[in-house]
């Protein structure tokens, strides 16, 4: 009769071809992994769906400012495809050498605003006076649309980094204004217009600052085979009618 040891040393390899062939079988499935600016969350979701409903390929989308999906990458992330607010971040991957060879594809743009919480609903602000309210702003170090923010403030002389409030994307700041922490701050135009709870007092020149733009990218490390088709669904004329219905531009 067998001993629990000799059982054991049965089991226990059998377990792992098991789990081995399950991941194996799964890996041939494995969602296309887009790791996206949070601005992008309902344009890029909306895209993804209407990706996979045309293709059959599944899109996982993980959101969050670029400063942050970057490091996730540089630290290891699954993800085949990156999408940042501005070309930095895009920089910073391939400087780690974890781009594939193709160029990154400037696929988006936006806009910024002024927003302020309802309580000043109809009222008029210049950024001079806005400035001198409770202000949130993205962080600059991470969160493209606070450095966008930061470019504009410090070409107006309007600059007070240590007495704003700092959120860690640009739907924190929305959401900081929108609860009534922040009286106002600066985020893109899509998500000003994605919520009732805010006041878009004013949109900022465009000369004041760098242009805003999306940039995405394919990793070196992690080929899939939606990939490309992928990217070539964001830039197509179907692809432009959600970009529109979002309010961002598409780029050519």
């Amino acid at each position: 009769m067998p001993t629990k040891s000799c059982i054991k040393k049965l089991i226990v390899p059998a377990l792992i071809c098991l789990i081995l062939g399950a991941c194996s079988a799964s890996g041939s499935k494995k969602d296309l992994q887009v790791f996206c600016a949070a601005s992008l969350t309902e344009v890029m979701t909306a895209m993804a769906d209407s990706f996979t409903a045309e293709t059959g390929f599944n899109v996982s989308t993980n959101y969050a400012s670029s400063g942050t999906l970057a490091r996730q990458i540089q630290m290891g992330a699954p993800a085949n495809l990156f999408v940042s607010a501005n070309k930095n971040w895009v920089d910073f991957l391939r400087d780690n050498n974890l781009l594939s060879d193709t160029v990154n594809h400037e696929i988006a743009g936006n806009t910024l605003v002024l927003i302020a919480n309802n309580r000043f609903l109809g009222k008029t602000f210049t950024l001079k006076e806005a400035v001198n309210h409770r202000f949130a702003i993205g962080d600059p170090k991470m969160v493209p649309v606070g450095l966008y923010a930061k470019q504009a403030l410090e070409k107006l002389d309007l600059w007070k980094g240590n007495h704003f409030l700092k959120g860690h994307d640009t739907k924190h700041v929305l959401k900081l204004v929108e609860m009534g922490e922040a009286d106002m701050g600066i985020v893109y135009k899509t998500d000003a217009i994605s919520s009732a709870k805010v006041w878009r007092v004013l949109t900022l020149s465009e000369n004041l600052h760098q242009p805003v733009s999306y940039h995405m990218c394919e990793m070196s490390y992690a080929p899939h085979p939606a990939t490309e088709g992928f990217l070539s669904f964001v830039k197509s004329q179907k692809a432009k009618i959600i970009w529109e219905k979002y309010g961002f531009n598409q780029l050519p």
